[in-house]
């Protein structure tokens, strides 16, 4: 799976690139400057795009680590019942 930073990275880049296009198409400009403008705007935006992903991985890193901490998992303890040991235990998880 790719990192969420990349995801991030592409997924500003791209939608630049569609703005870009979808406004350069409504105010008739010329093809060639679309497509020009388009493609520095995706490039300029991809840069962007994996400075905020990684903030927000971090943020989402943050809030899961002190997830975690106050809300931990409780352990439930195991009983080992050996070879010749048919007596059956009755266990409260709860």
């Amino acid at each position: 799976m790719e990192s969420p930073t990349k995801i991030y990275a592409a997924v500003l880049a791209l939608t630049a690139f569609a703005v870009s296009t979808v406004s350069g198409l409504a105010n008739g400009a010329a093809g060639a400057d679309i497509l020009w403008h388009s493609i520095f705007s995706m490039l300029v935006c991809y840069p962007v795009g994996m400075v905020l992903g990684m903030i927000a991985g971090h943020a989402v890193d943050e809030f899961t680590e002190a997830y975690r901490q106050q809300h931990p998992v409780p352990e439930i303890p195991s009983y080992d019942i050996g070879p010749g040991d048919d007596e059956v235990l009755d266990v409260d998880i709860l």
